[in-house]
Parts: C-alpha cells; structure tokens; sequence
C-alpha cells in the first residue's frame, strides 16, 4: 500500500469515529455548521490526550444515570 493510500484510509477512519461521536446521545441537539470530512481536514498530526477529558467522561456518565429522562 502506498503512502498515499495509507494516508487516505486514515482520514477515512478519523471521519467515521468523528461521525460515530457526533450519534452520542449527548450531542443530540448539537446543530453543527461543518461535515466531519471538513473537521478532520484541519486537524494537526499531533493527537492529543487532555486529563480533564477522562474526568469529563466520568461525569457526564454520572450526570446521565442521575438525570436520565
């Protein structure tokens, strides 16, 4: 596979776990303005993990089980 090739499968598959995000109930009412093939377009090489999104995650479960409608 050429590098080309490869490049474009991985852009392929960071816009499908883009899309896969977006379907979370949590964002369901979230209108956004963009598709995700531009989003992953103007993303860096770089990933970066933040701390604060572990605890995010957690609360955000704890808040769904409590208050879920």
């Amino acid at each position: 596979m050429s590098f080309v090739e490869q490049e474009e499968q991985k852009f392929l598959q960071e816009v499908e776990q883009v899309k896969n995000w977006w379907k979370d109930s949590r964002w369901r009412y979230t209108k956004r303005p963009f598709t995700a093939e531009q989003i992953v377009a103007k993303r860096g090489t770089l990933t970066i993990d933040y701390p604060s999104n572990a605890q995010s995650k957690k609360l955000w479960k704890i808040l769904e089980g409590r208050f879920a409608v």
